[in-house]
């Protein structure tokens, strides 16, 4: 089993216009891995993706 199968994704979807998603996306990511670290999450890939319509699960 490859490092890459066990890993754990993170799909983060921020709403709003393009720039405002790139001027957000360092940020998000920085919180994300500082929680991520505390909790002793270590093998896991976060990515962000801008969306215009709110996933089902959070409505």
């Amino acid at each position: 089993m490859s490092k890459w199968e066990d890993m754990t994704l993170f799909d983060i979807q921020l709403k709003g216009m393009e720039e405002y998603v790139n001027q957000e996306e360092d940020k998000v990511l920085a919180i994300l891995s500082e929680v991520l670290g505390k909790k002793g999450y270590d093998n896991y890939e976060l990515m962000i993706s801008k969306t215009n319509e709110i996933s089902p699960e959070l409505s």
